[in-house]
Parts: structure tokens; C-alpha cells; sequence
């Protein structure tokens, strides 16, 4: 009997760490077009965070994406503390993607937080 080959579906995950750094797996990447750069958002209303793809880092807060081992991270500890965000329990939570603003190229993709 010949040999298949199983697939399955990667969940695109977001987990935010107790150091305040925030990590994403290949799915998320992704769903997310590959991102070098990001800039972090906050909907304090839904209580959203949200990540969006930049194309550079030359305007401020952009956040550089940098690849550790199986999942991608940025180091927000300081943008978490400024919006309130507690991290002081891990937590992995699924990426949902995206929410458009009124720029149709500027789409967010959003976590939800509790």
C-alpha cells in the first residue's frame, strides 16, 4: 500500500509572553504577508490588540520583527506598559485577520485579549 502524505492546518497563533515580548508562528506570518517591521495598535473599547505590517522602520513606534528559532517576536514590553496590557501571564491566543481601516491597504490583523 502506498504511502500518503497527511496535512493539516497550522492555527495562526499570537502569544504574548511574560517579558513583554510577542511571538508568532510561521501561520500568523504568514496571514500577516511577511512582515519585517510592524506597529502595534490597541483597541481599548473591544480591548484588541492589533499588528500591522509596515514597510520600514524610519517612522516611529514601528517594532522590527526578528526570527527565534520557530516563531517571530517583537519586543513590546514598553508599548504593552503604555497601553495598560497586562502580560504577566503567557498567554497564546489565535490571530484574527484582517480588520480593515479606512485605508484598504492598511489592514490590521487583531488578537482579542480577554
Amino acid at each position: 500500500m502506498p504511502w500518503t502524505e497527511l496535512e493539516g492546518e497550522q492555527e495562526a497563533t499570537v502569544t504574548i509572553k511574560d517579558n513583554g515580548k510577542i511571538y508568532w508562528n510561521e501561520a500568523a506570518r504568514a496571514q500577516m504577508g511577511d512582515p519585517s517591521w510592524v506597529s502595534l495598535w490597541f483597541d481599548e473599547e473591544g480591548n484588541r490588540l492589533g499588528l500591522m505590517a509596515t514597510r520600514n522602520g524610519s517612522q516611529f513606534p514601528r517594532l522590527r520583527v526578528y526570527f527565534d528559532g520557530d516563531d517571530y517576536v517583537i519586543a513590546a514590553k514598553q508599548h504593552l506598559d503604555t497601553a495598560g496590557i497586562d502580560y504577566s501571564d503567557e498567554r497564546s491566543i489565535e490571530l484574527v485577520s484582517p480588520s480593515l481601516l479606512d485605508d484598504p491597504d492598511a489592514a490590521i490583523h487583531w488578537i482579542q485579549l480577554e
